[in-house]
Parts: structure tokens; C-alpha cells; sequence
């Protein structure tokens, strides 16, 4: 019987019958053999013993220097050991610190560089963006991202408010998960201000020695601008010398509007990413498979929006298929919700180009908890028979990843 609240997201990685009666904190876990893991194979184990470093417990394994390459094991097993081994190992000691506490994404940025609109747009409340004013100071709420409650911290961007900010930055700067700073892409004339507001909230997360992802979200990228050579060149500009402030910090960018809804999901399923327990392992699962079956791309996605990971040969193929993936998923949602169709759910479905031999192929993995979306895999290919192979295994391991997720 698990009697621990912070045990149950973890039980699926584990073998049925584990012992936990020992446990009496979150670290304990990490003491539990890697024996006890579901994917580790009794058989490894003379072959883990032999290793040059001791490889007993999950806490071994997890702190081992580099990935473990045994002799006579097949790389790709003890790497796929040694990430959840390193998932599980992250999960409790950031438990044990922390405890099980909601995540704080802080929005920076100069007035009127759409911070707010970002949040009203994913809540569907389009009604009132034309109501939105200048936020005074700072504005915290309790804010359902996907489900997942968050704190979200929306720093007003005026000039009479950032002062503050900095000599209070034991309260607005603390236990910070990302830091979500948009620049507002049309509003050429501020770049230069915009950037050095950025770098001053950096230097204050460096004097106060905390460190977070940072995402640059390049806000008012209007459907109509996409193209705009101009904007393009200067995003580029831009990114060069955020990269230069950004040496300290995991740093990755997106484009956003509030006139396309995609962008605003693939927004917050970045920023959800780089704060997930598990988004590095989906990630690297999703890699695997997709190489498994020689597909081009593929794409795990809820009907709700939220982007678990792609993976893609090319970065063209992966946002293509991400892209298509979101309107063809909207598509198939719209059907089934029409009185009169009478549509039922699929498990599957497929956009088929035969004179291109190329498969948009979509298969059914789960139901999130969160907010109960319906979870697809997306895959790009032209080896449809391989792909359906490989698809039942990778649900297995999926699963509980994506319970894990936040």
C-alpha cells in the first residue's frame, strides 16, 4: 500500500510488488535497487556488477558522470534505464527541497509588449482583449495553463513600476521555474530599451544566484508578418544579442499572436516543457521511436493544445508536422462535436498524399489527467506498415510520462 501522495506519479516506472513500506521520505526512493525498475532486466545485473562504478540503487545510477556503457548490454536499454533513473532522481530531491509546490512563470517586458493578451488569449477570452490596460505593477494569479495549475506573475512593463521590482527582488524574482520575457517584434524603436530592461532582470537573477529557463517570446508576430523580411532579419538581430546576455541561461525563442491561437499554445507548451519532471524524457523517447521506425517526424499532442515534444529530421519537417498536426487535430474535433454527423471517436486516422507516398498518421496514446485531452501521436512518414508496428510499446512507455508530466 502506497501511503505517500508524492509516490503515486512514480509507481508505473516501478515493478509490481516493490517494497515501500521503507519509505518515509521523498529521497528514500533513490535508495530503492534499479532492480525495482520495470524496465531494468534481472539479466543486467552481473553485467552492472562488473561496471568500474557501483550501479546498486537508482541513486547510483543517476549520479553516474556519463551516460553507462556496459559491455555485452545494448546502449540503447541502459541509456533508457539511466534517464528515468535521472527523471526519478530530479523528481524527489526537487520534492524533498520544495515540496510538491505549483510552478511560477514570470512574464517581463516593456509596456504594451502584450504580456497580458498572452494569458487572456489562451483562456479563450477574446471579448475582452480590447478592454486590457496597462498592468500597474505587478499582477499574480492562480492560472490553469493546460490544466495545470501555475502562478503566474505578469510584471507591468511601465517605467514608474520597474524600479520597484529590483529593489524588491527578494519577493518578485524568488523561486522563479521560467522567465517568459516577450518583445513586442513591431515596436522597432524599443528594441534597444527592450533589451536592456532584459539585461538587467538577468543581472538580478545572477546577483541573487538563481538560474531558470528563459523564453524569448517575440510577441505581435501578426499572421500577415510572418513573411516580412524586414521583421525577420531584425528577430535574427535580436536573438544574436540575447544569446550574448544569455550565457548563464538556458535560453529558446518563439513566436507569438494573439490573432493565431496555435502560436499562444505552442507558447505556454514551451514554457510548460522546459518546467516538466518529465518533458526531457518524452523528448528523448520520441527521438528514439522515431528513428525506430524511419519516420521523418513526429509529434505528441493533446486535443487541448498542449505540445508534450516533436521530434523531426529536418526543423522544417517537425514544425510542419507540429503545425498540421494542431489543424488537423481542430478538424477532426470540430466533426465529432456536430449534432447530426453522428462521427465517433477514432483510434486512429491518416491524411494520405499517394502520388507523394507521404503519411500524416495519428494514433490514439491516452486521456490526460490534467484536463482530461485526448493525447495523439503524430507522425510524418513514408513507411506507414513500420510505423504501426512500433506504436503499442511506445504507448506503454509514453503513459507515464505524460502522467508525470508537472
Amino acid at each position: 500500500m502506497v501511503e505517500h501522495n508524492y509516490l503515486k506519479k512514480i509507481l508505473p516506472f516501478f515493478k509490481e510488488g516493490t517494497d515501500f513500506s521503507k519509505i518515509g521520505k521523498p529521497t528514500d526512493v533513490l535508495d530503492l535497487n534499479l532492480i525495482d525498475l520495470k524496465d531494468y532486466d534481472p539479466n543486467w545485473t552481473p553485467f552492472f556488477e562488473d561496471a568500474d562504478e557501483e550501479l546498486k540503487t537508482i541513486k547510483d545510477l543517476a549520479q553516474s558522470k556519463d551516460d553507462v556503457v556496459i559491455e555485452g548490454l545494448d546502449p540503447a536499454e541502459t541509456r533508457k534505464i539511466g534517464i528515468i533513473a535521472e527523471m526519478i532522481f530530479w523528481h524527489m530531491t526537487q520534492i524533498a527541497e520544495y515540496g510538491e509546490k505549483q510552478k511560477k512563470i514570470v512574464f517581463f517586458g516593456l509596456g504594451n509588449a502584450g504580456k497580458t493578451s498572452l494569458l487572456t488569449a489562451l483562456s479563450e477570452k477574446y471579448s475582452t482583449m480590447k478592454e486590457i490596460l496597462p498592468t500597474r505593477g505587478l499582477s499574480r494569479q492562480q492560472t490553469k495553463i493546460f490544466g495545470y495549475q501555475v502562478s503566474s506573475f505578469d510584471m507591468g512593463g511601465q517605467e514608474e513600476y520597474r524600479k520597484s521590482y529590483f529593489e524588491k527582488a527578494d519577493m518578485y524574482f524568488s523561486e522563479t521555474d521560467i522567465l517568459v520575457y516577450c518583445i513586442d517584434i513591431q515596436d522597432t524603436d524599443r528594441y534597444d530599451e527592450s533589451l536592456d530592461y532584459f539585461k538587467k532582470i538577468l543581472d538580478t537573477y545572477k546577483k541573487h544566484k538563481l538560474s531558470m529557463p528563459v523564453l524569448i517570446a517575440f510577441t505581435k508576430f501578426d499572421p500577415d508578418l510572418i513573411n516580412d523580411e524586414n521583421l525577420n532579419a531584425s528577430r535574427i538581430k535580436l536573438i544574436d544579442k540575447v544569446e550574448k546576455l544569455c550565457d548563464d541561461f538556458e535560453v529558446g525563442y518563439v513566436n507569438s499572436s494573439i490573432y493565431e491561437r496555435n502560436s499562444i499554445e505552442n507558447l505556454f507548451s514551451l514554457s510548460l516543457k522546459r518546467v516538466s519532471t518529465s518533458g526531457g524524457v518524452i523528448q528523448e523517447f520520441l527521438e528514439q521511436f522515431t528513428k525506430n521506425i524511419d519516420a521523418r517526424a513526429t509529434c505528441l499532442i493533446s486535443s487541448t493544445g498542449l505540445v508534450y515534444g516533436t521530434f523531426g529530421e529536418t526543423h522544417q519537417e517537425e514544425e510542419m508536422l507540429k503545425n498540421s498536426a494542431a489543424y488537423l487535430q481542430n478538424l477532426y474535433l470540430f466533426h465529432i462535436t456536430q449534432q447530426g454527423l453522428n462521427i465517433q471517436k477514432e483510434d486512429f486516422y491518416e491524411l494520405h498524399y499517394s502520388r507523394n507516398n507521404l503519411h500524416f498518421v495519428s494514433e490514439y496514446i491516452t486521456m490526460a489527467e490534467n484536463d482530461g485531452g485526448l493525447v495523439y501521436l503524430w507522425i510524418l512518414t513514408n513507411n506507414l506498415r513500420k510505423e504501426i508496428l512500433g506504436i503499442p510499446k511506445f504507448r506503454e512507455d509514453i503513459q507515464p510520462l505524460i502522467e508525470l508530466f508537472i
